[in-house]
């Protein structure tokens, strides 16, 4: 079963956790949650002009309704798994690919130019032209890339917004 967050997979219990999202529409949500062990706040107590957007929060709760409701970090990893294993059979065959990375479908690949050698550390070094070539041929055919990493040498392939909402 998919996660929602990657310390879940490690283990990891936060005392605090901070969100934040543009949720539907690009109403921008963002959220504190921390352990009940560690509230010192008296009812009424924390007080500010930081309250949230409420039509934000209605939002994000619905959209947590409908995450749980239809298992969608079990849909994310099983789709990643699949997207991971496509990326990696193509870099078997394609020599600018360094690396496939990523968790769910949070993934990428470095690109590097097998001709631009390495850095001092003898890491290839990114290829800004070849990069901004596999972003313009993707593009032409549909799919939307997006350059990360260190000078951009990773390509990341966002999901859709509607991904889920099939």
């Amino acid at each position: 079963m998919g996660t929602h967050f990657t310390f879940e997979d490690a283990g990891v219990k936060p005392d605090l956790l901070c969100l934040s999202k543009a949720v539907r529409d690009g109403l921008p949500m963002s959220i504190l949650i921390f352990d009940k062990e560690i509230d010192t706040w008296l009812p009424g107590e924390h007080t500010g002009t930081f309250r949230g957007n409420q039509l934000a929060m209605v939002s994000g709760v619905k959209a947590m309704e409908i995450i749980r409701r239809d298992n969608f970090a079990n849909k994310a990893k099983m789709t990643g798994n699949y997207i991971r294993h496509g990326l990696q059979k193509i870099a078997t065959c394609i020599s600018c690919i360094v690396d496939v990375r990523g968790k769910g479908l949070m993934l990428g690949i470095e690109i590097y130019n097998p001709e631009d050698g390495s850095n001092k550390f003898g890491e290839p070094l990114a290829t800004s032209e070849l990069i901004i070539g596999l972003q313009c041929a993707a593009l032409e055919y549909g799919l939307t890339i997006e350059k990360d990493g260190h000078e951009g040498s990773v390509l990341c392939f966002p999901p859709p917004d509607d991904y889920f909402f099939e």
